[in-house]
């Protein structure tokens, strides 16, 4: 039986302006959400009402955030809208500063060894010395001494900052380039600090310097600035790639974990970290096709990050792996998932025009999705159920409109005409007082008929009827997934998933909603032998991949797991949030 377990959803909309501001940026300074923080200030600056200096500070600091995240494009597009629609707020004086800056920049960093007068070229709480420096001069830093230089030169390249540290009265420092910030040192006594990162593309500046931590004073001499050889870049991806490689054939010799990392002579585990190497996609038959590939590399202060991807019988894996070197030997710290894509051959054109005509003569079209009407076109399925104790949704069309509405609709049937007195899963308000006006528990029971709705894969069972609940395409509300981070809730779009899917053969019979019992369906009609093979199946999860919607296809043999479906054609996102969400 499933569990509903309730949602924490987003309440900014009920408010003050002023309380979704300070909301969004504890999420940005104190959280270090950066994207949350974007789509909060995104929200606030478009919703009607909102006074101008609340937009307007909204939007300078979404633009800020876009800034520390690289995105030097839109965050230009932040500033001007910013000058352009809040000229009378001081927000946009700050914008336009910012915007002075780029334009100003100088094109390589300026004043490393603080010997000109007045620390020319850089900024901020700092004064230059000769006393206690390891060359003949160095600076005091209190709070942050930083400059901004122009990207053009540096644009694709991998740069360093380096510098040694030491610090008086406590606290901690690090150094920042491009607005990310490295390792922090506290030693009173000289340390060598390091930091690297690549210049975007589509940066037009980037600032470098130091922080100064938790009232600490940091004494910073010998800094320099260059551009890492590629030569250096390659010989790392060389190694990794070796280790990659004897990872592989390990596996594909049919090593367990624990044997891989030894036999590799490669720690590929940290404290509380599974092994990845063999995380995704384990099935039968994937060991001998196993291949790692590393598509990018950027070197970092403590090692390397590997953008990986790896091939097998059932499809293929994108990775984003950090790893540490320590002498001659690679240490795994992270891996975080990226994308994942399962192997399968579409149906065919000619194929799919046979399963339409198939599914017309056998699916049952359904009048509507929404609850409180008659259930004339619900006949079909209440057959197809009988006098089963149980019925399961298995919802892999979370989150739209007419999911919500479909449990609601086959609740009112079940209770009005099969006796069911109970249900367990998602609610909207609307389904939530229904169910409180008919008495209707919440909880399953021995005497009970139950209804259970679900996002989670369930096994079929002879006392209960299962049924998927499914969609081609369309919009709907879900937590997002952006570059190996999690985001809000929001409204996403399975955008143009590709052709010859199983939800592309379905939608090819051109009914908006139906239903289809596959006990119904002859066995050797072109349907009935398309059913018992795997195909690939749209499910938008509880956290939908905002990177690359085809990751939420997943290979399913429907008869293997379900007795029946309901199939939407598109889907829409509901107009409220729900009050809850099955698991």
């Amino acid at each position: 039986m499933a569990a509903a377990v309730v949602l924490t959803l987003n309440s900014m909309q009920a408010q003050e302006p002023e309380v979704q501001l300070e909301a969004a940026t504890h999420m940005e300074l104190v959280a270090s959400d950066l994207r949350g923080a974007i789509e909060r200030y995104q929200s606030l600056s478009r919703t009607p009402g909102v006074p101008r200096s609340i937009a307007a500070a909204a939007l300078l600091r979404m633009a800020r955030c876009l800034e520390k995240l690289g995105n030097r494009t839109e965050a230009r597009a932040a500033y001007e809208r910013l000058i352009r629609d809040y000229a009378d707020q001081p927000a946009s004086a700050s914008a336009r500063s910012r915007l002075a800056e780029w334009t100003a920049a100088p094109p390589v960093p300026r004043n490393l060894s603080f010997t000109q007068a007045g620390l020319s070229g850089w900024k901020g709480s700092a004064t230059a010395t000769t006393q206690g420096c390891k060359t003949s001069s160095c600076v005091v830093v209190k709070r942050e001494l930083s400059q901004t230089v122009s990207a053009i030169k540096y644009r694709g390249k991998t740069v360093r900052l380096r510098a040694a540290i030491r610090m008086e009265s406590g606290g901690s420092a690090r150094l920042f380039l491009r607005n990310e910030v490295g390792q922090p040192f506290s030693s009173d006594h000289w340390q060598n600090a390091e930091i690297i990162r690549e210049i975007d593309k589509r940066d037009e500046t980037f600032d470098l310097g130091i922080r100064a931590y938790d009232g600490g004073i940091a004494v910073v001499d010998e800094l320099s600035f260059d551009v890492v050889a590629e030569g250096e870049i390659e010989t790392a991806r060389r190694a990794l790639q070796d280790v990659y490689a004897r990872l592989d054939t390990f596996y594909r010799e049919g090593f367990s974990d624990n044997e891989i990392a030894a036999a590799a002579k490669v720690p590929v585990v940290s404290a509380g970290l599974p092994n990845p190497f063999v995380e995704f996609l384990k099935y039968p038959g994937d060991a001998p096709s196993v291949r790692t590939t590393i598509n990018k590399v950027h070197l970092t202060e403590n090692g390397v990050i590997a953008i990986t991807r790896t091939d097998f019988t059932t499809g293929t894996a994108t990775f984003r792996d950090k790893w540490q070197r320590a002498g001659q030997q690679w240490r795994l710290t992270s891996r975080t998932f990226l994308t994942g894509h399962y192997n399968d051959a579409p149906t065919n054109t000619a194929t799919t025009k046979l399963i339409a005509a198939d599914l017309r003569r056998h699916a049952a079209p359904l009048a509507t999705a929404e609850p409180g009407h008659t259930f004339y076109d619900l006949a079909p399925l209440g057959n197809a159920i009988g006098d089963k104790r149980a019925v399961i949704l298995h919802d892999t069309a979370s989150g739209t409109r007419e999911s919500a509405e479909i449990r609601h609709r086959l609740l009112e049937y079940l209770v009005k005409e099969k006796g069911f007195l109970a249900y367990v899963g998602a609610t909207t308000p609307e389904m939530k007082a229904w169910m409180e006006s008919e008495h209707i528990a919440a909880a399953p029971g021995p005497d009970k008929k139950t209804l259970i709705a679900t996002t989670q894969p369930v096994k079929r069972d002879s006392q209960v009827y299962v049924i998927r609940i499914a969609m081609q395409s369309g919009r709907f509300l879900a937590r997002g997934y952006h570059d190996g981070a999690p985001t809000d809730v929001a409204e996403q779009s399975t955008g143009t998933l590709p052709e010859g899917t199983g939800d592309a053969v379905l939608a090819a019979a051109n009914m908006p909603l139906f239903f289809l019992d596959f006990r119904s369906v002859p066995a050797m009609t072109t349907l009935g032998l398309w059913l018992v093979q795997p195909h690939l199946f749209l499910d938008t999860g509880a956290i939908w991949n905002r990177d690359d919607s085809a990751n939420h296809l997943r290979i399913t043999t429907l008869p293997d797991d379900y007795d029946g479906i309901i199939f939407i054609r598109e889907g829409h996102a509901p107009k409220k949030p729900e009050v809850s969400r099955a698991k």
